[in-house]
């Protein structure tokens, strides 16, 4: 399984709400996505999550990539690389007009071909 994580409310319910599933699997992995200047931080938070993970019966390893195209693509690539087939993330809700412009990760993860998870 691919948790990917970043440092908000969604991701964190979205783990909380996927821990039965955590739990049976065999090979979990929390990545995130961020810039150079973001690394320290990222690290820190990723080894929060794998240490809470850890705390209740779940083995994860932490991913950190640097950014080379839009997350949700980024995210597909590193699901097919660890042959994963569920990605579990956080969902954010814009409206309805910012969505159409902008697009966005959590539709183009329910647009993707792979059972995604998510948590809003």
């Amino acid at each position: 399984m691919l948790v990917a994580w970043k440092d908000t409310r969604e991701a964190r319910w979205a783990i909380a709400d996927s821990l039965p599933f955590l739990k049976k699997a065999t090979k979990v992995t929390v990545a995130a996505i961020a810039t150079s200047e973001a690394v320290a931080d990222t690290r820190a938070s990723l080894t929060e999550v794998v240490d809470w993970l850890a705390h209740h019966g779940v083995t994860a390893e932490s991913r950190l990539v640097q950014p080379i195209k839009a997350d949700a693509p980024q995210l597909m690539d590193l699901a097919d690389e660890l042959k994963t087939t569920l990605i579990i993330a956080g969902a954010y809700g814009y409206q309805r007009q910012r969505q159409w412009i902008w697009g966005g990760i959590t539709a183009e993860l329910l647009a993707g071909d792979r059972c995604a998870l998510l948590s809003h």
